[in-house]
């Protein structure tokens, strides 16, 4: 079973090639079980523990396709509902998992007791979604808590990041330092929910890692990080502003810290960062745009190493084409960019009859318009 994470589908799909994408990965979450749990409590259509009555899986004959995020499968899962906390109105519901012949499939079994979210999608039925905290009942007792107004223990509050350190290296409990700050804008106010990261770094206070360790800040701005290991780091901030003209990022520095170092006070200021639209037409009109969709990069992702990269948070995003047959990416940070066009079914673009050139380009200013070529190859 996968879970308690976000799914992160689209960020394979922006380092891979769509057709050959199997493996299920998902974002390491950045909140606390309670905080994880009433997020998810709030997005869901229906919220129940049930039992697992039975499990409709789709059949995979040897001369079908190969299953793919192409073609996933779904599976319905019919659960008899035990105790109902939203939504969920009947006894037994009947909810359909994606990507059922995959390794992001949630699996169940007849006979198991699960917690449910349900989210409704554009069929009007009810979807367990991957990478969400659906899943058996036991180890779901943050969210029984949450669902039944119980209090949180104290494990429940616990940021997930400090948990999994924790667990993979217990003896952080007794030697690993301690970070904390608050998150504020520049006219000194705290800033809620801002996203804190914090990188390795190298002896030029550059991030020698591009994995961080990530927390969202409380509600009064402040922010505290537990069982680090002893070693160099970077700490920064990034939050949005609600709107599609900015949003704000913060760098505190580059700062050590030793066996049992306890740094408070590490107080990150954000500052402004402008967010502009990239529009992007496909040329010709006759290529096959309902099987396209266009992949947008920070150059920063695609370097070879991460030295030097000046951004600590680049950008990147896929989209397909409206009904104008433009692509539109909405919220982008000043910077430049690699554009490509990807094509979903087997070999993608290439096997399709296309080609496409690498194309960069910088978006300096609240709008730029492209155009990205597709050529036919000579054997079309």
């Amino acid at each position: 079973m996968v879970s308690r994470y976000a799914l992160v589908l689209v960020g394979f799909l922006l380092m891979s090639d769509f057709t050959i994408v199997q493996a299920c990965t998902c974002v390491e979450p950045v909140l606390s079980d309670r905080d994880s749990a009433a997020e998810q409590f709030k997005r869901a259509s229906v919220v129940f523990e049930g039992e697992v009555l039975s499990v409709q899986r789709p059949e995979i004959h040897v001369s079908s396709v190969v299953p793919s995020y192409e073609h996933p499968g779904v599976s319905e899962i019919t659960f008899r509902v035990l105790r109902s906390y939203k939504g969920a109105g009947s006894e037994i519901v009947h909810v359909y998992s994606d990507f059922a012949t995959t390794s992001c499939a949630v699996d169940a079994a007849p006979g198991e007791r699960w917690f449910v979210y349900g989210f409704e999608h554009e069929d009007h039925k009810l979807h367990v979604v991957p990478c969400t905290r659906s899943g058996g009942l036991e180890g779901h007792g943050a969210d029984v808590r949450l669902a039944r107004g119980d209090p949180a223990n104290p494990e429940d509050l616990v940021p997930w990041g400090d948990k999994t350190r924790l667990l993979f290296d217990h003896s952080l409990g007794d030697r690993g330092a301690s970070l904390s700050g608050t998150v504020r804008n520049s006219e000194g106010v705290e800033v809620a929910d801002a996203l804190v990261s914090v990188w390795q770094s190298n002896e030029h206070g550059e991030r020698s890692d591009v994995n961080a360790m990530k927390q969202k800040a409380n509600a009064d701005g402040t922010f505290s990080f537990h069982y680090l290991p002893p070693g160099a780091y970077l700490l920064g901030a990034l939050a949005p502003d609600g709107k599609s003209e900015v949003r704000y990022v913060g760098v505190y520095g580059a700062l050590s810290l030793q066996e049992r170092e306890n740094v408070s006070n590490a107080d990150v200021v954000l500052h402004p960062e402008p967010l502009g639209t990239i529009r992007v037409h496909i040329h010709p009109p006759d290529a096959p745009l309902d099987r396209i969709f266009v992949v947008l990069r920070d150059v920063d992702l695609d370097a070879d190493t991460i030295k030097g990269q000046s951004n600590l948070y680049p950008f990147g995003d896929t989209a397909v084409p409206g009904r104008d047959g433009d692509v539109i990416f909405k919220t982008v940070p000043y910077a430049h960019y690699n554009l490509s066009v990807r094509m979903t079914g087997t070999g993608g673009l290439e096997a399709a009859g296309w080609t496409q050139e690498a194309t960069q380009v910088e978006l300096a200013g609240p709008c730029l318009e492209v155009t990205l070529h597709l050529k036919k190859s000579a054997r079309n």
